[in-house]
């Protein structure tokens, strides 16, 4: 579906997927993992302009699309989103992780 909604359109769509895991394998309460889950929320919904559109994909993870750009623009903000989440919420034993996929028209 997006690889062909991309030739259509000729456009770029990029996705970061980012997810919380637990250092070193100590569990985290759900109301744990829900916190840091609206957290990273909000600093996406601060971050950046160029996010087309950001839902939760599951329990500790959070998908965000990008229309139009370049995956080097993607890496910085997805940096830039770690670094902000890192900043001013993340204590505990938590990491944030992120993979990137770029379609281009």
């Amino acid at each position: 579906f997006v690889r062909k909604m991309v030739e259509l359109k000729e456009q770029t769509l990029g996705f970061a997927m980012f997810l919380i895991i637990s250092d070193d394998n100590i569990p985290i309460s759900i109301e744990e993992r829900d916190m840091f889950m609206e957290q990273l929320e909000q600093v996406i919904v601060t971050m950046s302009r160029q996010i087309e559109s950001s839902m939760r994909y599951s329990s500790t993870q959070q998908l965000v699309a990008f229309v139009d750009i370049k995956r080097d623009e993607m890496e910085l903000i997805a940096k830039q989103i770690l670094g902000e989440f890192y900043r001013k919420y993340a204590k505990g034993n938590i990491s944030l992780e992120y993979a990137l996929a770029v379609y281009e028209g």
